[in-house]
Formats: structure tokens, sequence, C-alpha cells
């Protein structure tokens, strides 16, 4: 299964460096079998062997793209040898001691690559000690061996390495649809508070009903895309930059806030409009600038003068009621929308089973009744001061039009991504 291991390696953008204490010969026999080596032909591999002289050797005339070197010849490399030989991708070093093997970690490393170690020997201890993921071999491994790794091996098969490989990018994968999809909804709950500070707007949403999102229906779902599949691509995308790539980065954020949490709170401030306008009073945003401060409270008792109309306070709580209501189901069907399109980051969401994932389905699902729940059982309305929206208002409407239209814009950012890497919407737009 070595050979394939390796290929699979390849395929993944990890390139596959062997180092050991056999003849250059038996090296380069073994490295063909395993894939390490492709070329076929003794002159299609440039050799260095012991008597290397970094003076009277000619690079441009004996360079491949595969090379054999000889432990002893590190001696005499200089940076422009380490650096023309580190570049290649596939390298065989030979007859190689412990100190060398260390110094080719080294080497690496200062190039800014990841390295992982494999090895089961005694002279394997202190490369496996300097890597960043030394991996020992569980059964023939040598005591030293397991010691200095920071993994161990117990089937003792290279295969074993490609198989954490893609379970950690998997992990990393679904960590990062979680944040992802959770960021989203924060803008939402922080533009009403900025309208009723800066125009003096009623509040779009309660705190009480910030919870419930935050407490409630955000945490299943944003556990469950823990849950979701690798997707088919995973190991053929190349390895993150650790430097950029981050858990939490700039795309992600810009994704979050800049593009979904936009759509989200567009969505939200909408359907806030809406239950204002097709109420009996026709309230415009017009009508609304500057009233918060002394009305549309709770705990006010003061009647609201509006184009020769009266807005008495039991009116004026109950169409709160109702506004809030609005806020607070946009945001929850929204993010069931979102939570379906962040299954994917480069895959389109259709090319994956649709019950592949069925804790996140039951999760999107529970949250639903609850919102209905919240909406439409007296109990509820007075805890959560909600009310009733019908499914012929726009506030339970415009949710899922806006909904489909995340997913459709998320279909075009994968699009892109996948077919077309170097356009604007790619480079500045994908997460």
């Amino acid at each position: 299964d070595v050979p394939d291991a390796v290929q699979q390696c390849r395929t993944a953008g990890i390139r596959v460096v062997m180092v050991t204490g056999d003849h250059p010969f038996t090296a380069l026999s073994i490295a063909r079998g395993v894939n390490i080596v492709s070329r076929e032909g003794l002159e299609q591999v440039e050799f260095i062997d012991r008597d290397f002289d970094p003076d009277t050797y000619d690079a441009a005339k004996h360079d491949r793209e595969s090379v054999v070197i000889h432990g002893e010849a590190l001696h005499h490399f200089t940076e422009s040898d380490w650096h023309r030989i580190l570049s290649k991708q596939e390298i065989v070093f030979a007859r190689t001691s412990p100190q060398q093997k260390l110094e080719i970690v080294k080497r690496l490393q200062r190039r800014g690559e990841i390295v992982a170690v494999t090895g089961d020997g005694v002279n394997d201890a202190p490369a496996l000690k300097q890597a960043n993921g030394g991996c020992a071999m569980g059964g023939s491994g040598s005591e030293v061996a397991k010691d200095a790794a920071a993994l161990v091996l117990m089937d003792d098969s290279f295969s074993s390495v490609v198989t954490a490989v893609r379970e950690g990018r998997a992990i990393f994968e679904n960590l990062r649809k979680s944040v992802a999809y959770t960021l989203a909804h924060l803008l939402p709950e922080v533009v009403p508070v900025m309208l009723s500070v800066a125009l003096r707007l009623p509040m779009g949403i309660s705190p009480i009903l910030i919870l419930m999102v935050d407490l409630g229906s955000e945490m299943a779902p944003s556990i469950a895309l823990a849950y979701e599949d690798p997707e088919a691509d995973i190991m053929s995308r190349p390895p993150r930059n650790p430097q950029t790539d981050n858990l939490v980065s700039a795309q992600v954020f810009g994704w979050s806030y800049l593009q979904i949490g936009i759509m989200e709170a567009v969505c939200a401030f909408l359907c806030y409009l809406s239950v204002f306008k097709t109420s009996a009073f026709e309230l415009t945003v017009w009508d609304l600038m500057g009233t918060s401060f002394d009305h549309w409270s709770f705990s006010r008792d003061l009647p609201l003068e509006v184009r020769g109309m009266t807005i008495s306070p039991a009116q004026q709580v109950e169409l709160l009621r109702r506004v809030q209501s609005s806020w607070f189901c946009a945001i929850v069907i929204c993010q069931v929308f979102n939570a379906l399109a962040h299954r994917t980051r480069s895959l389109s969401l259709f090319s994956v089973p649709f019950f592949g994932n069925p804790a996140l389905l039951c999760s999107l699902l529970g949250n639903l009744l609850v919102m209905f729940a919240m909406l439409y059982v007296p109990a509820l309305n007075n805890i959560f001061n909600t009310a009733p929206l019908y499914p012929d208002e726009w506030a339970l409407q415009l949710p899922v039009l806006f909904g489909l239209g995340i997913i459709l814009w998320s279909e075009l950012v994968k699009y892109a991504r996948r077919n077309h890497p170097d356009s604007f919407i790619a480079k500045y737009m994908a997460w």
C-alpha cells in the first residue's frame, strides 16, 4: 500500500523525501518501487556522490528533477546547493548518518516547510525529535524512537500517515465551517442596536431573543457541522499556509460579516419595515425615526402621535412584539439556509447527499420547531414577548427568499473557486 499512499501524498501537495542509510543505487531502486522517484533510466536522475566538489560541479549540466545524494556530499554543500536540491520534487538521500538526517530536517524547516518524519531506529531519534511531526513505528520501532516521536503508528503502515492527513484536514475544514456559519448571525444582531442608537428606531430584536439565537438555535448546527464527511477533493488541495490560512482568517471574517452577515441584516431590516408598514398604522421608517427613547418599550406608558394618529402604549407593545418576532425569525430562517450552504467549502452543495449529515438536519428542524413554538404557543409568547406571524406576511416569506439567495451566492463562489481560481471572486470573496 506504500506506492498508493505516496501517490496520494503527491496529489495532496505533500512531498515525500527518502532519507536512508542504504547504498544510493539500492535507495533509488526502493524509491522507484514506492513512487518516490517516477523517472525511469539512470540518465534521468541526478547523482551527487561522496566526492562532490561545489567548485567543479556543473549543476546546470547535471540538473534533473530527480536527485540521489550521498550523505558524505552534504558536508560540502553550500547554501545555494541546499536551496537547489531541496527545491526538487523527487529527492533521495542515501548513506546518511543521524546527524545528517537531523540537518536535512532543519534545512527543510528553514525554508518554511512543515516536516513530518517517520522512523523506527535509534538513528532516527534526532530527526524525529526535531520534526514538526515525528512518527515512530509502534510495532518494529525502538523505544528510543518512540520516546523521541510525537506520534506512534501502531500498525507500522505509511498509509496511516495519509489517513491521518485526511482526517486532520477534515477536522480543520469542519471547524472552519462551524466558525464561518456562527459568525454570520452576529451582524444582524448588532444592526438593530446601531439603528436604535443612531436613528432612534424601535429596537429590532430584544435581548432575550438574542440569547435564544446565541445559546439556542446556533449551538446545535455549529456542533453538527463537525460531523460533516470530508469533501471528495480534500486530498487534492494544496496544504494550507500556516502563517496566513488560519482557522479564523480575514477571508472567513469577510465572508461571514461582509457577505452573508450583510444579506441576513438586510433581510431582517426589510422584515422589520414590512411589519410596521402592513400594520393598521402603515408606519414608515420616517415615522419611526427619533421615537425609541420615549416610546416602543414594555415599561413606558406614553402614547405616540404620528401623522395625526395616536398609537397607545398597548398597541406599541403589541406591534413591537410582532416586529421583534419578525427579526428573530429572519435570523433563524436565514441561518438554516446558511448552515446548508456551509456543508461544503469547495464542492457544490448539491454534490453531497442531502441526508449525509443527519445530525445537522435534525438540529435545523429542531430550530424551526422551536421558532414556530415561540410564535404560536401563547405561554411562550408571554415568556419571550413574541407574537404570531402568518405565512402570507413578508416577514416569513422574505427570509426564505434571502436564504435561497445565500445558497445561490455560495454556489457561485464555490464554482469560481473550483473553475476560475484566479478570478476576483475566488481570490477576494471565497473563504
